[in-house]
């Protein structure tokens, strides 16, 4: 997990993020036009339809031991979209995603922990996040779904190891997995409804836009939050060391 983000922010999308976005959901349009996959999206849309209500169970069933053993959250996420469209297949991927969050979580903390302090518990990098997640465990953990620079399981299991509370690992995980979640899942839906239809969808590219430009502006202010802690707490040091001389 990053200490202050602050090597982070350069690899952080900022107002380009909407056009980033953009040129990605018409990029896989072209790709899925070019590759002829309509037929397949429509099957598995039949597929999924073939299960009724117990799709969404089949879905999180599969989503969370993969996430939990390091296959790509993200993948399946956006695999939802093609599966469920827009609405449902948010709020299944969310349900999903905050199961594998908190059993990954919780292995982390009581089964894997021991393990996991020997080979980085002595180091001082994870001695200040530690510090930061717990006076600022909200901050840390929504800015650190928000930029989507490490896998998923990492930071369930990473986090497992910090002093940061249950509970609000699993809320504020919540809350910064949904406007990614929104961004996949919405641009597939958008994609498959082209493919289906021969026309864009332009309501839900520009939910699309709008959240990933609300994303960089979060992540932005955020991580000068922790920038500036993480400043005020090296000054206190430093003030501290020199008083010990």
């Amino acid at each position: 997990m990053p200490t202050t983000l602050a090597e982070v922010e350069q690899r952080v999308l900022r107002w380009w993020h909407p056009l980033a976005a953009l040129a990605l959901l018409a990029g896989l349009y072209f790709v899925s036009k070019h590759l002829g996959l309509r037929g397949d999206l429509a099957e598995l849309r039949a597929w999924i339809d073939a299960w009724d209500y117990w799709a969404p169970l089949v879905f999180v069933a599969i989503y969370v031991p993969l996430t939990m053993l390091g296959f790509p959250g993200s993948v399946l996420t956006a695999a939802a979209g093609a599966m469920f469209g827009a609405l449902l297949g948010v709020g299944v991927s969310l349900v999903a995603s905050s199961v594998a969050a908190t059993a990954s979580f919780l292995v982390a903390r009581y089964v894997l922990r021991d393990w996991m302090m020997r080979h980085i518990g002595r180091s001082r990098r994870f001695a200040q996040i530690n510090r930061l997640s717990r006076d600022h465990g909200p901050v840390m953990v929504v800015t650190t779904r928000l930029i989507h620079v490490l896998p998923f399981w990492v930071v369930n299991y990473g986090f497992g190891i910090t002093q940061v509370r249950l509970k609000t690992y699993v809320m504020w995980s919540l809350v910064g997995k949904l406007p990614g979640t929104i961004v996949l899942v919405v641009g597939v839906d958008a994609i498959y409804q082209a493919l289906m239809r021969g026309e864009v969808p332009w309501g839900l590219v520009i939910l699309v836009l709008a959240t990933s430009a609300g994303v960089a502006l979060t992540v932005r202010h955020l991580n000068q939050r922790l920038r500036a802690d993480v400043e005020a707490a090296a000054h206190e040091s430093e003030e501290e060391a020199g008083e010990g001389r």
